[in-house]
């Protein structure tokens, strides 16, 4: 927790003096300079809690009045280091990420059915995330203007779904199957090494402060040819 300003013990400042504002990490910026008003102290959690109603991500700015006049009696603006994620809005990412079945190095065949699970990041804390799975024989390294694999770099297209990240919410695609059934990969040699994809759509406009294009990642995991 960073925190430019004392503004005495936060435990006495009433929650509803509270503001959250969002920020997008723009991977060329190494810091923000953020101005801050009159009576305005201005903390940066990272990923911590205030209390159980007021929750801050590694996005979040949250400003809280002060009690009183800040000790060092002065107004201004304070300059913090954000995380940098390497993602641009309408430009594909390509990270590490939370494909957690299938492992890497699952054995595969033609027809057989492996078992899949991919945990959204949800970095706009959007209410639904889209995703497409693909399977290719190269590491993807790029994206067409849709965000999808560009045309003849894959062999497989499973299909587009919506993972919904709230409870009770309607679905309007279908649900992230948990289980994928291998194309026919017959003219591949034993030992050959495949590659499932997933792409996660941040939508247009949902990652503040609004009005951006959409952007997209995409995460790998390798897999083998019996």
């Amino acid at each position: 927790m960073f925190q430019p300003r004392d503004c005495g013990n936060i435990n006495t400042i009433a929650t509803d003096n509270l503001i959250r504002v969002m920020i997008v990490v723009i991977p060329a910026l190494s810091g923000l300079a953020v101005s801050l008003p009159n009576n305005t102290c201005a903390m940066l959690f990272l990923n911590d809690n205030i209390n159980d109603d007021y929750e801050a991500s590694l996005h979040t700015i949250v400003y809280l009045k002060c009690p009183g006049p800040f000790k060092d009696g002065s107004i201004g603006s304070f300059l913090f280091v954000v995380a940098l994620f390497g993602l641009t809005a309408g430009a594909p990412s390509k990270r590490a990420g939370p494909i957690t079945e299938p492992v890497a190095g699952t054995s595969i065949t033609t027809g057989t059915s492996i078992p899949f699970n991919y945990n959204d990041l949800n970095e706009c804390h959007e209410g639904y995330t889209p995703i497409t799975v693909w399977l290719s024989d190269s590491v993807p390294t790029g994206l067409d203007g849709n965000g999808n694999l560009p045309a003849g770099t894959f062999i497989e297209e499973f299909g587009s779904f919506l993972i919904g990240n709230f409870g009770g919410l309607p679905h309007f695609l279908a649900l992230p199957p948990t289980s994928l059934v291998i194309p026919n990969i017959s003219s591949y040699s034993s030992g050959s090494a495949l590659y499932l994809t997933v792409v996660e759509t941040n939508q247009a406009g949902t990652c503040p402060p609004g009005g951006q294009p959409a952007s997209y990642e995409f995460f790998s995991v390798q897999l083998a040819v019996a």
